[in-house]
């Protein structure tokens, strides 16, 4: 699912768009890189697991680090909502709804609570250090 995040990237796309489509050396060389670090349960971001009966922000779990810090980095606004995140997920009943609705079949309940999990740590050595 496209989308720009910023003028950069919408410059980047129109010179990409009007360019050469031929895929460098450096482009598979990222591409392999993307590959290896996102593995094959990565979400996409196509919200079809959507809505949670508890109100669990499912995509964002999941993208948050892989995603949002990366582009983002860390800031009181991003602290804030990692912590809200990780609160809701907290609150899953379990019921498998969004791995039904799932098209990419991704273990939902196991990867949204080993992602908060994750993000409670990177929070925590954050508020420490």
């Amino acid at each position: 699912i496209p989308g720009m995040m910023s003028v950069d990237e919408v410059e980047e796309n129109h010179a990409v768009a009007n360019g050469s489509l031929a895929i460098t050396a450096e482009d598979h060389a990222l591409i392999e890189r993307d590959r290896a670090e996102l593995g094959t349960q990565f979400c996409r971001a196509c919200n079809y697991c959507q809505p949670c009966q508890q109100n669990i922000p499912i995509t964002g779990v999941l993208r948050a680090e892989s995603q949002a810090l990366k582009r983002m980095g860390w800031s009181p606004g991003i602290e804030k909502r990692f912590a809200g995140y990780i609160e809701k997920t907290r609150t899953c009943i379990e019921c498998g709804d969004c791995e039904d609705r799932c098209p990419y079949e991704l273990p939902i309940r196991t990867l949204i609570q080993e992602r908060a999990d994750s993000l409670e740590a990177l929070l925590e050595a954050r508020l420490r250090g």
